[in-house]
């Protein structure tokens, strides 16, 4: 029997048993769903795609530090190296050139909280590696995924091959 919970936002009905919320896990815990993050996500999104950079670069402002960082130094930081401020300086406007307000402690905690983190595989690979380690990774995803395409194709059972003892 369904009853309203006083501590359930909004009065939404109470389906389990013992009054602890609904679409809970047992612990009295509730899980986010639509109605928590809905309104949020969908004011992040307008804002995003009425951008003038576009949804992707709106959604993933790394990419603006990485490429401001990419014209700063092309040739790359060096593996273990930790940032300077004048590299902080650089993603924060490389962001900002997004539209994205990188005063958020965003780019000191996570993105050069000790060493550089791009966020990308190709972009923290030409960080630590320069140009050369981005294409060797470019080249290795490319053969990866070649490999797979082809022999994906021709799956067929081969004598002596049976997963059966």
């Amino acid at each position: 029997m369904a009853r309203a919970h006083p501590a359930t936002p909004g009065g939404l009905p109470d389906r389990r048993p013992g009054g602890r919320g609904s679409g809970g896990d047992g612990r009295g815990r509730r899980r986010l769903g639509v109605r928590d993050l809905g309104e949020d996500a969908q004011n992040r999104t307008i804002a995003q795609s009425s951008s003038s950079a576009g949804l992707l670069l709106s959604a993933r402002p790394e990419l603006g530090a990485s490429w401001a960082l990419f014209r700063n130094r092309p040739w790359g930081y060096g593996a273990g190296v930790k940032p300077r401020f004048e590299d902080l300086w650089v993603a924060k406007q490389g962001m900002a050139a997004l539209g994205y307000d990188p005063e958020n402690g965003y780019v000191e905690n996570f993105m050069f909280g000790g060493r550089i983190e791009l966020h990308s595989g190709v972009m923290d690979m030409w960080a630590a590696a320069s140009i050369p380690g981005a294409l060797l990774l470019l080249l290795i995803a490319g053969m990866a995924l070649a490999a797979m395409m082809r022999d994906l194709g021709r799956l067929t059972p081969r004598p002596g091959c049976s997963s059966r003892p």
